[in-house]
Order: C-alpha cells, then sequence, then structure tokens
C-alpha cells in the first residue's frame, strides 16, 4: 500500500506506475492523478509555450540532421512493419536500431547512400526482425524491390549479393 502525495489516498502499488530512481521504484502519484495532470497542463504548456517549444525543436533538428534522418528512417519502418502486422515479439529493437544506424555511418563512408533492405519482403510475408534485415545500397535495394533475391535478374545485383555471400 502506498500513500498517493497529490489525492491522498491510500492505494494498492499496482495503481502507480514504475519510476526506477524512486526508492521504492513508485512514482508519487497515483495513475489516476498523473493522467489528470497530463491532460490538465501538458496542453496549456504546449499553448503558452508554442513558439519556443517549435524553435527549440527546430534548431536542435537542424543541429542533428543525420539523427533526424536515422529516427525517420527506423519509425517508417516501424509503421510498415506494424502495419502489415510484421514486427516480430522476439525482434530486438536496439539490435533493429543499430542496423539503421550503421547504414547511416556507411553512407556517410561509401559516399553511397545504404538502405536497411528485408531480406523477405514485408509484402511477401518477411517479418521486421534483426535476422531478416540487411545494409544494401539504396540502387539495388530499389532494383530488388518486393521481390526475393532469387527472382532478381540484374547482373549488378546478383554480382553484389553473391560477394557478400561469399565473404
Amino acid at each position: 500500500m502506498k500513500c498517493c502525495t497529490k489525492c491522498g489516498v491510500v492505494k494498492l502499488h499496482v495503481e502507480f506506475s514504475r519510476q526506477s530512481k524512486a526508492p521504492d521504484g513508485l512514482q508519487r502519484w497515483c495513475k489516476v492523478c498523473s493522467k489528470e495532470h497530463s491532460r490538465t497542463y501538458h496542453p496549456l504548456r504546449y499553448v503558452k509555450d508554442r513558439e519556443k517549444i517549435i524553435a527549440r525543436t527546430a534548431a536542435w533538428a537542424r543541429a542533428n540532421p543525420e539523427k533526424v534522418r536515422v529516427h525517420g528512417r527506423i519509425k517508417a519502418s516501424q509503421r510498415r512493419s506494424q502495419k502489415n502486422n510484421a514486427l516480430d515479439p522476439t525482434a530486438s529493437t536496439t539490435a533493429i536500431a543499430e542496423l539503421y544506424h550503421d547504414a547511416a555511418l556507411v553512407s556517410r563512408f561509401m559516399g553511397e547512400q545504404f538502405d536497411v533492405d528485408h531480406r523477405v519482403p514485408l509484402s511477401r510475408g518477411g517479418n521486421h526482425h534483426q535476422n531478416n534485415l540487411r545494409l544494401l545500397p539504396s540502387r539495388l535495394n530499389r532494383v530488388k524491390g518486393a521481390r526475393l533475391d532469387e527472382e532478381v535478374t540484374d547482373p549488378e545485383f546478383i554480382d553484389y549479393i553473391s560477394n557478400k555471400e561469399a565473404a
């Protein structure tokens, strides 16, 4: 049992959200009070500080274009996979995020755009799992489209894939 510091009611621990840094591991306010506070405070703050918040966000985005680009790709990929119910529950979101980060680094290092490609496309029943993802130059990813590797007849694609598998 714990007492909410906002409403003063003693409630069960399950009625409090977790907070790892708190001594008891729970937030001070119950979920009901937290929700009510968020519903009233955050919209008012945004309306009051709207221009400052927009300016701060835009300044950060200008200062961190690579992070914005990687984040956008990750989000777009997650939306597509959720739309197709392809997000594998055993997938490591950290490993997937690292792949997108690696694509950005390789692109910068090689001077050519690289994409994260689904070996088995989502539209063909593939899932969004790190074992189904790989880095592929953007031009070859566009050649591949929503096909399996063995269905692609482009000689440059076949050569690239066979060299990667041999390595």
